[in-house]
Parts: C-alpha cells; structure tokens; sequence
C-alpha cells in the first residue's frame, strides 16, 4: 500500500513543527535556568545584607542598654 506524496507532505510538517517547538522549549529551558540562577544570586545577597542589619542592630542595642 503506497502512502501518498500529500501525506507524507502532512507528516514532515507536523515533524517539522515539533522539532521547532522542541527548540522553543529548549531555549526556554536555558533562559528559566539563567534567571533563577540570578534569583538564587539575589537572595544569597539579600540574606547576607539581612544578616549584617540583624547584627548591627543587636550592637546598638547592647549599646543602649
């Protein structure tokens, strides 16, 4: 049984267009990754920011007491 030119046309868009979405999805992989990195980047800098308030409150504290 022979397939016909029209449905292998069908078949090799369709394949086509996963192979374009699959690289879509890829790209948008890396770019998900590269911003929670930032992310996780950002927070380390905030919890050590937060850290240093912390302790200098707790010196003015001492201070005033």
């Amino acid at each position: 049984m022979a397939v016909s030119s029209t449905f292998k046309e069908r078949l090799q868009q369709m394949e086509d267009s996963r192979n374009q979405r699959l690289s879509l999805l890829q790209e948008l992989e890396k770019d998900k990754d590269k911003y929670f990195a930032l992310k996780v980047g950002d927070i380390d800098e905030f919890r050590v920011q937060a850290e240093i308030f912390a302790t200098e409150c707790k010196r003015r504290v001492e201070e005033l007491c």
